[in-house]
This record gives C-alpha cells, sequence and structure tokens, in this order.
C-alpha cells in the first residue's frame, strides 16, 4: 500500500451547518493514489498542539489533486481544525485503510448514516465516472435532523444519484433510522455498500 506524508494547503473551510464543517485541501501525492473509503490522519492546526493526529475519511477527492474531509466538532482537536483558515497548512498522513471494492458489473445501493455518510460521496462519484454517467448509485442516507442531513445529500443529487432520506425527528424524509428503508429496495440492487454506526451496520447485516 502506498502512502505519502504532506504539508497540504487549505483551500477551502466551510461551515456546511451547526457543528458541521468541510476542509479542502491541496494534496496531491494523496489524491492520485486514493481511493473511496480509505483515510487521511491530519493534524488539527498548524502549530504542535494537539500532539497527535486525528483520522478523517475522505470525502471527496478531485483529480487535480484536491481532497476534502467531512467533520463533525466533537472536542478540542476538531474545534482547532474548524477555525484553520485559507492559506494555512496541515500535515496529512496517507491514503490509509483498505477502501471499498469498485465493481462496476451490477447495481449498488449505498447506506450512510451520520457522518458515515462522509466517505460515501467519493465512492458514489467515483462509481459515477467509471460507468461513464450511463449508471448511478442508488443511495439511503439517515441523519438527526434535517438540518444535518441536507446538505449532506446535496452532494449525491448533484451526482444525478436517486437518493432517499431519513431523519430521527421526522423532519426530513422517512421518520425513523435508514435501515427501514434498505428491506424495500434490496430487490433493486445487487450490492450494497454501508457506512455508519456500528449498530446501523450490524442491522443491515440481519437483512
Amino acid at each position: 500500500m502506498v502512502e505519502f506524508q504532506e504539508k497540504s494547503d487549505i483551500l477551502r473551510t466551510e461551515q456546511l451547518t451547526e457543528g458541521i464543517f468541510r476542509l479542502t485541501l491541496n494534496a496531491p501525492r494523496i489524491a492520485a493514489a486514493a481511493r473511496p473509503g480509505q483515510f487521511v490522519m491530519a493534524s488539527c492546526g498548524p502549530g504542535l498542539d494537539p500532539l497527535l493526529r486525528r483520522p478523517f475519511s475522505m470525502h471527496q477527492v478531485s483529480r487535480d489533486g484536491q481532497v476534502q474531509i467531512l467533520f463533525k466538532v466533537v472536542g478540542r482537536g476538531t474545534d482547532l481544525l474548524a477555525r484553520t483558515r485559507p492559506g494555512e497548512s496541515l500535515s496529512l498522513l496517507g491514503p490509509l485503510g483498505r477502501g471499498f471494492s469498485l465493481q462496476t458489473d451490477g447495481s449498488i445501493c449505498l447506506v450512510g448514516g451520520g457522518m458515515g455518510i462522509a466517505p460515501l460521496l467519493f465512492l458514489a462519484s467515483r462509481l459515477c465516472e467509471l460507468s461513464g454517467g450511463h449508471r448511478s448509485p442508488l443511495v439511503l442516507l439517515g441523519a438527526r435532523s434535517a438540518q444535518e442531513l441536507a446538505p449532506l445529500a446535496a452532494g449525491f443529487a448533484a451526482l444525478g444519484c436517486e437518493v432517499l432520506t431519513t431523519t430521527d425527528n421526522g423532519s426530513l424524509g422517512h421518520h425513523g433510522p435508514v435501515v427501514d428503508l434498505l428491506p424495500d429496495q434490496l430487490g433493486r440492487t445487487d450490492r450494497v455498500a454501508v457506512c455508519g454506526p456500528f449498530a446501523m451496520m450490524a442491522a443491515v447485516a440481519t437483512l
């Protein structure tokens, strides 16, 4: 497995909704080697505090060397990361992990819950690209609320994917967990790729 350590310039820091941020970085060597489902270890600021890197899945990777990470502020490290600005730089190590299978024969359904949605956009984008734009995956997404889910779902819709949504509070789509949607869709798909909380993935495995 090939991995690189890069000093990556921050190109954009975007707040998508309360507590959720998207960072776009210039990391050409990591981008060239990246596969959907892999992750990077990132420093959480230009200094040495905090010392430990944090793991982040790659939300989107472009052919011109840009890597996006999507994260929720949950502690000091991610709070520091959310405060970074264009022109600053971070140290990235990656790509790490095995990644998803990129089979293009047959149909596929992507199931994402919460921040587990983050790596699925890169997967959907690459699958659409490999099919020559003739086939896009079915996407099932779940989150706590419309406020959290809507900005995450927008990227899949832009790819032309059919997107079905669920929210815990019923503010967007089906009221309930995303796994509720899957039984009715299994007859339409040959494979399922899942990313989210362990309980969600365990529930999918029982279907």
